[in-house]
């Protein structure tokens, strides 16, 4: 039997056999034997750091009590480091100007922000069928900042689900006036997937969409293709929560056309979008191109319906539409409208006094 006594004093980084102390009346020869060993696994372990801090000097030129960054900024306490603003390195935006995340939060502040709408129409007729709704940020020079530039930015400093909101309650607007003037559109509101993450978004939002149920039928939430790849069992249960209250979706930017149509259908989505130049490639001497025939035939037998994006000559639209496409998105049928919100109404101010009619 062996019977060690081990006293251990706070262990550094790594286990120091100083640190270690034993009963040598208590200890057995096996244990002895034991307790070697142990002090070999220790300087072995010593050298291999020693080791790999002499490789680190060599490839970066450091010294090991040279500080660096990161490890300065890890000494710093925990609400100094959740205190600094770390600025985002600026992108180009669309109109050649450095964008940042800053620049997105100062923007959403303030409220320079326009909502647009860009008609989705017939291939033949070019009647409207729905509008998808659009937001365009402005920086503080007055220059449009285009989504492809602040999305990105926006889902990195938690502002999507800021831009979210404010594109569904311009949309619901919509919809409301669409129903007012007895209007029958459809409008596509794009959504990140932060908006099915974040909890502190997400019951609100269904509480709204849950009383408004009656525009279930025309308010159609969008999601990218590689968002919804991205899901998690949390988003796709939120998805179906959604669903489960009549409303449906749209997957866009669709570049994989490998997909389990019925199990979208299944989800919730009645739409997809997918570009123009993808559905045109691939002709053959005829000039029938039989993948996007098989495509749109297996969309439509899914019960969903294609939609041909960034359409911009007829001559493709007619072909397209030969394939079986009845949808279509593009300068085509119309370039995205800005659409300006509803003045205040003007109080009347000492209104003049009407005329009396005489009597007699």
């Amino acid at each position: 039997m062996i019977i060690m006594t081990l006293s251990r004093s706070p262990s550094p980084r790594l286990p120091d056999a100083e640190h270690y102390q034993h009963d040598d009346t208590l200890v057995t020869a096996e244990a002895r034997a034991w307790m070697s060993d142990f002090h070999a696994e220790v300087e072995l372990a010593r050298r291999l750091q020693a080791q790999k801090a002499a490789t680190s000097e060599i490839m970066t030129g450091k010294t090991e009590a040279e500080p660096e960054p990161a490890r300065a900024e890890r000494r710093l306490a925990p609400w100094e480091v959740l205190s600094r603003r770390t600025p985002t390195p600026p992108v180009k935006g669309g109109t050649g100007q450095d964008v940042s995340a800053d620049a997105i939060r100062e923007a959403l502040e303030a409220k320079r922000t326009e909502f647009y709408l860009q008609p989705i129409a017939g291939m033949k007729d070019r009647k409207v069928r729905f509008y998808e709704g659009l937001t365009r940020l402005r920086d503080a020079r007055g220059k449009v900042i285009m989504p492809a530039v602040y999305l990105p930015l926006a889902m990195k400093a938690g502002l999507a689900c800021d831009i979210d909101n404010l594109l569904m309650l311009r949309c619901l607007r919509v919809l409301e006036s669409f129903k007012a003037r007895k209007y029958d559109f459809g409008v596509f509101c794009n959504f990140s997937r932060q908006a099915l993450q974040n909890q502190g978004f997400y019951r609100p939002f269904l509480e709204l969409m849950e009383k408004r149920r009656d525009l279930a039928d025309s308010l159609i939430f969008e999601f990218s293709q590689d968002v919804l790849n991205a899901f998690g069992q949390s988003e796709l249960n939120n998805l179906i929560g959604l669903a489960d209250l009549g409303f449906h979706f749209s997957l866009d930017n669709v570049h994989d056309l490998n997909m389990n149509f019925e199990k979208l259908h299944q989800l919730g989505f009645r739409y997809i979008k997918v570009d123009s130049d993808i559905l045109l490639k691939g002709e053959d001497r005829a000039g029938m191109n039989f993948v996007t025939v098989l495509l749109a035939q297996q969309v439509r037998e899914s019960g969903l319906k294609l939609i041909a994006q960034k359409l911009e000559i007829q001559d493709n639209a007619d072909i397209l539409f030969n394939y079986g496409l009845r949808l279509g998105q593009g300068y085509l049928f119309g370039k995205p409208r800005l659409i300006r919100p509803p003045a205040a109404p003007r109080r009347a101010t000492n209104p003049a006094p009407q005329r009396r009619r005489a009597i007699g």
